[in-house]
């Protein structure tokens, strides 16, 4: 019968004494921390977002963005703004135009049961209306720390700008 001269499992582990496994497990634990920090870092200020660094550096309240844009719009590079204390971006479909303005909640924040002709609803960021005004679909998004405007171009579909509003989250 062939016997296998390989050593038993437990005489191959590599014995560490006490103070070598405190100080390997305590490199290994200030690794992950380190790694898990740098990642959030980057998450927090990374570059790729669509509103630039510069800009949601001025501002001291949540800034809330489309978790989806709508089919065929894109964010307008270079037209975010800051005028009055307001955020302003853009997002874009050919000549189809869409302006987003967001500021922190007012003391007295719009009665949005009080806009005639407007819906109600419930999006992610909080309660919400939308409708029109002068042929131009609007909603309006209270969230509990932000006031967000959304604003279309008469040649914009109602439920774009409804869709767009349900869809607003935190960056």
């Amino acid at each position: 019968m062939f016997r296998s001269k390989a050593k038993p499992l437990s005489a191959r582990l590599v014995h560490i004494p006490g103070s070598r496994m405190f100080w390997v497990i305590s490199v290994l634990l200030v690794t992950s921390l380190g790694l898990a920090g740098g990642g959030l870092y980057y998450y927090r200020w990374r570059s790729d977002w669509p509103i630039p660094k510069v800009v949601r550096s001025q501002i001291q309240f949540p800034i809330y963005y489309p978790s989806s844009m709508p089919k065929g719009y894109s964010y307008q590079k270079g037209f975010a703004k800051i005028q009055n204390g307001i955020l302003f971006y853009k997002i874009t479909s050919g000549n189809r135009t869409i302006v987003i303005g967001e500021q922190a909640i007012p003391v007295a924040p719009p009665d949005l049961s009080s806009l005639i002709g407007f819906k109600k609803i419930v999006t992610l960021a909080g309660n919400a209306a939308v409708g029109s005004n002068n042929g131009q679909p609007i909603a309006i998004v209270l969230s509990n720390t932000t006031l967000i405007n959304i604003n279309g171009s008469k040649n914009v579909p109602n439920d774009v700008v409804g869709n767009l509003a349900k869809s607003m989250s935190t960056l």
